[in-house]
C-alpha cells in the first residue's frame, strides 16, 4: 500500500472551473468532482505551460518522472480531463491536441495565491518492503537475460495488483516493454486466450512507430488476426493460412516475444489468473519453459483458495516451474499495526491524531490494505477526519470513542455505507456495470439502460472521480463496433457487494438487458463476446439464447484451435436443452452442438475416443429422418471413424454401407468422393485389395482439387489426396509397386500444394507406409519424421503414435534395434492411450521382428499372439499372411522346430495372400517357403513357387522383393 505526492501549486481556475490540487478537486458552481493524483498533475503540469505545445515524450518525462509508461496512459489522462471539462478532441476549447507532437492548454489559467501545505515529493511505500524488494530483484535478473516467472498470491483486497501496480511505476521498469492482461470471471474457463491477447494488444497499440505491429504481423500472424480482426492485413493473413493449432500459436508467440525482448526487456503480467481459461495457462507453461534463455519477467497474481477449491490446471504448472527453479512465488500477508501507522502518516502529513487512532484502525481492519484506505476515506467524506483551514493539519472531529462508533465493522459494511451514498441512477448504472463483469463498457451500460449515452458518461465520470467505485481504463473505438469506454470497478469486491445486492428476478432481467446490449455494441464482432453474451441469457432464464450462443463461441474456439473450450462451451450449450420444449429447432442446435463437441473430442483425442462415439452417435439420431443429406453423412463419419480406428471393422463397414447407399442415391460428387475413400480404406484393411483398388480409382475420378476447402469441411482432411496417398498403398497390395512408387509421390505433391496440415501429415504417414512395403528405410524415415514433427506441432496423437511406429522399423532396419524398439514401444503406447488399435497388428508384427533380431523368441513369439489375437477380435485381416509368416521365420531359427510347422505356417501365409489379393504379401511368402525348399534339396519345388508368383509381374522388378525373388530362382537351377 502506498501513496506519493508532488510540489504542486495554490489553486486556480481554468475558465470557469476551480482547481483544487492539494484536495484534488475540480468545481464549478455546486458540483464538485474528484480526481486522480496523476491526472491533477498533469493538468497542473499544462497550466504552468498554458498556451505552449508540450511534446507527448516531455510531458510523460516529466509528470511521470523516472516511470516507464506508454502513450496510451497519457491519452487516457487527456481524456479524463477532457470529460470533467465537457471538452471536445475536435473542437477544443480547454485542451488541443496538436498532431503527432502534443498537447497545449489554450483555456484561460488564473492563479489564487493560498499558503502552500508541506508534501512529500516522494513516492512512500506502506507495508510489503521485502516483496517489492524481491521483484526489483527478479527483474534486475530477468534484464540481465535469465528470465522467470513470479506468482504473487493472497486474499481479495490484501493489495496483490496495488503491490504489481507500483512495482511497474518503478526506476527499475523503465526502459521495458510492458504488457498486461486479466482474467474474468464472467469468461472462467472459456475465454479462449483472453487475457494473453489483451497485453499483446496493450503491447503493440502502445507502440509509437509500429515496430512491433510489424513484427507481430510476421512472426505470429494468427495473434495478429486476432487482435486485428478487421483491418486488409488480416484479411490477408487469412487468406494466406489455412489451418492453426495450439502448438503453432505457441511457437508463434514465443518467436515474437523472444524478438521483442532482444529489442527491450519484457514483462508480461497477468491479474486473476484463477480465472484463466485452459488455453491461456497452456500457453503461460510454454512461454515460462522458455523464458530462461530470455530478457523476460512474467509476473502473475491470483487467489489461492481458488486455485486450490477447483484443482486448477495452473496448479501443476507452477508445481513443475518450482521443481526447474523458474519460478517464484510472493504470498502476500496482512499489514501490520506499524505499516497502518506509516501509512496514516503518510497520507495526513502532520497530523493531530490520537496514537490510538492508528491502533483503533489496524484492529477494525485486521491489516486489510483495502478495508484500511477504504476505512480512512469513508471517515473523511463522513467529516470524522478533518483539516485545520488555517494550519492544514489534520485532527478528528472527536474523540477516539466517538470516532470508533463510526467504524463499520467490515469492508463489506464498508461498502454498503457508500453504495446507500448514491443516487438510483448511479445505482442502477453500477448495477448494470456488475452484472457485465469487473470491467464494463459505457455502450453496453447505456444500450442495457436504454439511456443516454451522454447522461450515462457524465454518471460513471462521476462514480471514477468523486465516489471512488470505478476507474477509467481507455477509449475504445474500432471498425464495427460501437466507440466506447472502458472501466474496471477499483476492486472485485465491489462488484461482488453489487451483485450479491440483486435480486433473483433482477439479476435476471439485468443478465437479459446486458445480453442484448453486448451484441449491439459489438455488431459483426459479436462472436468475441458469445461465451459471456450465453452466460448472460443462461443467467436470465432463456436457455434457448444461451445455448445458441455457447454454440457460437464453441465454433469460434475451434476456429482458433482452442479445443478444451470448445468442449466445455458445447457441453454447456447441450446442458441447457432440458429447459427447452421440444421441437426441430432445439434438435437441430443440439445437432450442430454435438457435432462441434464430436469434433474437437477428435482434435484432442483422435476418433478412437468414447467421447467422439457419444456426440456422433446422438447427432445421427437426431438427424437420421432428416433430408440433409450432408448433416447425416457427417454424422455418419464420425460414428464410422470411431469404429474404424478402435479396429472395430464390422461395425465400421456396416456404417460405411450406409454412407455408400446415402451417397449413390445423392449421386453428390462430394459424398461419393468421401464413401468411396473411406471405402478403400475399410476393404482395404478387411483384405479385399481388389474391391478396395476399385474404390480408390472412382475416388480419383471423382477428386477435383478445387473443391479442396468444401472437402476438408465436410470429414477434417483433404479425403482426395488422402484417396490418392491410398491407392499407392493398396497398388502395392496388389502387386504393382512401380506404380506405387509413383503414386505416393504424386499424392505427396498433390498434398504440399495446399497449406492443410492434417491432410499433410497423413498423406506423409501413408506415404511412408508405401515406402516401407517397398522396403526402402530411408524413405521411410524422411517421410515418417516429418509427419511426426507435424503431428507433434499441431497435437494430432494418432499420426505422432503412427508415425513413431514406421521410425522404428527404418531405425531397426539399419541396424539401430535399441532404439528402434523404443519407438516402437512409444507407437504402441501413444495409440493405445487414446484406443487407436488400427495398425496395431502391423506393428506388433514388426516388434516380434525386432525382437527376434535382438535373439528374444520367446518375447518375439508372445507378441505374435498378441497381434494374432487382436486380428480375431477386430476383423483386421489385411496383415494376417504376413502374421504367418513372420512366425515361420521366427520358429525357423529355433534348432529343435520341425520343418514341417514351417512349411504349413508359410503354406497357409501363400493362401491367406492369393484369397485376398495380395500380391506384394503373396511375393514374400512364396519366396520364404521357396527358401525352405532350397534348404531341404526341394528344388524342383522351389523353382515352381517362384515360377508361378513372378510370372504375374510385369513391373517393379528393381525393388528389393522381386529382387531377391530373381536372385532365388536363379539358385533354384544350380
Amino acid at each position: 500500500m502506498s501513496t506519493s505526492g508532488a510540489d504542486i501549486s495554490s489553486e486556480f481556475k481554468i475558465a470557469e472551473f476551480s482547481v483544487s490540487p492539494l484536495a484534488n478537486t475540480i468545481s464549478r458552481g455546486t458540483r464538485t468532482l474528484r480526481v486522480r493524483p496523476k491526472v491533477m498533475e498533469l493538468l497542473v503540469y499544462l497550466a504552468r505551460n498554458a498556451g505552449t505545445v508540450i511534446d507527448k515524450d516531455r510531458i510523460m518525462h516529466d509528470v511521470w518522472a523516472g516511470v516507464f509508461v506508454t502513450s496510451e496512459v497519457l491519452a487516457n489522462a487527456i481524456c479524463s480531463l477532457r470529460r470533467i471539462f465537457e471538452d471536445s478532441a475536435r473542437e477544443p476549447r480547454f485542451i488541443e491536441t496538436i498532431q503527432k507532437r502534443g498537447y497545449r492548454l489554450i483555456a484561460p489559467v488564473f492563479y489564487q495565491e493560498r499558503p502552500r501545505i508541506p508534501t512529500t515529493t516522494k513516492k512512500l511505500t506502506v507495508g510489503h518492503g521485502s516483496e517489492s524488494a524481491v521483484l526489483r530483484e527478479c527483474l534486475s535478473s530477468a534484464v540481465e537475460g535469465h528470465g522467470l516467472l513470479v506468482c504473487v498470491s493472497g486474499e481479495a483486497g490484501i493489495g496483490k495488483t496495488t503491490l504489481i501496480d507500483e512495482f511497474l511505476l518503478d526506476d527499475k521498469v523503465r526502459g521495458c516493454f510492458v504488457g498486461r492482461g486479466k482474467c474474468s470471471e464472467c469468461f472462467e474457463g472459456t475465454g479462449a486466450y483472453l487475457p494473453i491477447l489483451e497485453a499483446l494488444e496493450g503491447l503493440v497499440r502502445a507502440d509509437v512507430d509500429g515496430t512491433l505491429v510489424g513484427l507481430l504481423m510476421r512472426t505470429a500472424p494468427d495473434w495478429y488476426i486476432q487482435i486485428f480482426p478487421g483491418d486488409d492485413e488480416s484479411r490477408t493473413l487469412a487468406a494466406q493460412g489455412e489451418g492453426s493449432s495450439q502448438e503453432r500459436m505457441k511457437r508463434d508467440l514465443m518467436a515474437f516475444l523472444r524478438q521483442v525482448s532482444e529489442i527491450r526487456p519484457m514483462l508480461l503480467f497477468i491479474d486473476d489468473l484463477h480465472w484463466a481459461d485452459a488455453s491461456s495457462v497452456d500457453i503461460l507453461s510454454y512461454l515460462c519453459d522458455r523464458c530462461p534463455s530470455m530478457r523476460i519477467l512474467i509476473l502473475v497474481a491470483y487467489r489461492p483458495e481458488f486455485l486450490l477449491s477447483g484443482a486448477h490446471t495452473f496448479l501443476g504448472v507452477k508445481l513443475g516451474l518450482q521443481a526447474h527453479g523458474v519460478c517464484r512465488e510472493i504470498k502476500l500477508s496482512l499489514l501490520s499495526g506499524t505499516d497502518i501507522a506509516m501509512y496514516i502518516d503518510n497520507v495526513f502529513p502532520d497530523h493531530r491524531f490520537p496514537k490510538e487512532f492508528a491502533e483503533s484502525i489496524y484492529h477494525r481492519t485486521e491489516g486489510n490494505p483495502l478495508f484500511t484506505v477504504d476505512l480512512l476515506e469513508h471517515l473523511r467524506d463522513q467529516g470524522v477526519i478533518l483539516r485545520d483551514t488555517a494550519s492544514f493539519q489534520w485532527h478528528l472531529a472527536g474523540s477516539i470513542s466517538e470516532t470508533e462508533c463510526g467504524i463499520p465493522a467490515s469492508v463489506h459494511s464498508l461498502i454498503d455505507r457508500k453504495l446507500r451514498m448514491l443516487s438510483e441512477l448511479d445505482r442502477r448504472i453500477l448495477d448494470c456495470a456488475c452484472i457485465q463483469g469487473y470491467e464494463f463498457d459505457s455502450a453496453v451500460v447505456t444500450k442495457s439502460l436504454g439511456s443516454d449515452a451522454t447522461e450515462t458518461e457524465e454518471r460513471l465520470a462521476a462514480l471514477d472521480h468523486v465516489h471512488g467505485f470505478i476507474r477509467l481504463i481507455r477509449e475504445i473505438q474500432r471498425q464495427s463496433q460501437i466507440p466506447t469506454l472502458r472501466y474496471q470497478f477499483v476492486h472485485v469486491l465491489y462488484q461482488n457487494a453489487l451483485a450479491e445486492a440483486l435480486s433473483p428476478s433482477r439479476r435476471a432481467s439485468l443478465s437479459a438487458a446486458m445480453a442484448r446490449a453486448l451484441l449491439e455494441v459489438h455488431g459483426d464482432r459479436g462472436t468475441a463476446a458469445a461465451s459471456q453474451v450465453a452466460m448472460l441469457f443462461n443467467a436470465a432464464h432463456d436457455p434457448s439464447r444461451a445455448a445458441g450462443h455457447y454454440l457460437v463461441a464453441a465454433q469460434h474456439a475451434i476456429e482458433v484451435s482452442a479445443d478444451r473450450e470448445a468442449v466445455v462451451l458445447a457441453r454447456s450449450g447441450l446442458s441447457l436443452l432440458g429447459g427447452i420444449p421440444e421441437s426441430a429447432e432445439r434438435r437441430r442446435l443440439e445437432l450442430f452442438l454435438q457435432m462441434i463437441l464430436g469434433n474437437a473430442l477428435i482434435r484432442l483425442f483422435g476418433y478412437a475416443d468414447s467421447g467422439v462415439k457419444e456426440a456422433h452417435s446422438r447427432a445421427y439420431a437426431l438427424c437420421r429422418d432428416s433430408e440433409d443429406n450432408i448433416e447425416i453423412y457427417r454424422a455418419l463419419m464420425g460414428l464410422g471413424a470411431y469404429h474404424i480406428f478402435r479396429s472395430d471393422l464390422v461395425t465400421g463397414r456396416d456404417i460405411w454401407e450406409r454412407i455408400n447407399r446415402l451417397s449413390e442415391a445423392s449421386q453428390s460428387p462430394l459424398l461419393l468422393l468421401w464413401s468411396h475413400v473411406t471405402g478403400c480404406i475399410i476393404l482395404s484393411h478387411v483384405g479385399e485389395q481388389s474391391a478396395a483398388l476399385e474404390h480408390a480409382r472412382r475416388a480419383s475420378n471423382a477428386y477435383n482439387p478445387k473443391e479442396h476447402t468444401a472437402i476438408v469441411s465436410l470429414g477434417g482432411f483433404d479425403a482426395g489426396v488422402i484417396g490418392r496417398a491410398q491407392m499407392a498403398r493398396i497398388l502395392w497390395l496388389c502387386g504393382y509397386p512401380a506404380q506405387a512408387r509413383r503414386g505416393a509421390a504424386e499424392a505427396l505433391e498433390m498434398a504440399r500444394q495446399h497449406t492443410h496440415p492434417y491432410t499433410l501429415a497423413l498423406t506423409l504417414f501413408v506415404s511412408g507406409w508405401t515406402s516401407r512395403f517397398l522396403r526402402d528405410a530411408a524413405k521411410t524415415m524422411e517421410r515418417a519424421a516429418e509427419a511426426r514433427s507435424i503431428a507433434e506441432e499441431y497435437g494430432f496423437l494418432m499420426l505422432q503414435g503412427w508415425s513413431e511406429g514406421l521410425l522404428g522399423w527404418s531405425l531397426a532396419c539399419q541396424g539401430q534395434l535399441d532404439e528402434g524398439m523404443e519407438r516402437l514401444g512409444n507407437s504402441l503406447n501413444t495409440l493405445g492411450s487414446i484406443g487407436c488399435h488400427l495398425v496395431h497388428i502391423e506393428f506388433l508384427s514388426v516388434e516380434a521382428e525386432v525382437r527376434a533380431m535382438r535373439h528374444e523368441t520367446k518375447e518375439a513369439l508372445d507378441t505374435l499372439d498378441k497381434a494374432f489375437a487382436q486380428m480375431r477380435d477386430g476383423g483386421e485381416r489385411y496383415y494376417e499372411a504376413e502374421l504367418y509368416r513372420t512366425r515361420a521365420e521366427i520358429l525357423l531359427k529355433q534348432a529343435r522346430q520341425p520343418n514341417t510347422k514351417v512349411e504349413s505356417l508359410l503354406r497357409k501365409s501363400v493362401d491367406i495372400a492369393r484369397r485376398q489379393g495380395s500380391k506384394g504379401f503373396e511375393l514374400r511368402a512364396a519366396t520364404s517357403l521357396s527358401r525352405l525348399y532350397l534348404s531341404e534339396g526341394r528344388h524342383a519345388e522351389a523353382q515352381r513357387e517362384l515360377r508361378g508368383i513372378l510370372g504375374w509381374f510385369r513391373e517393379g522388378l528393381d525393388t528389393p522383393d522381386l529382387r531377391d525373388a530373381q536372385e532365388l530362382l536363379g539358385m533354384c537351377g544350380r
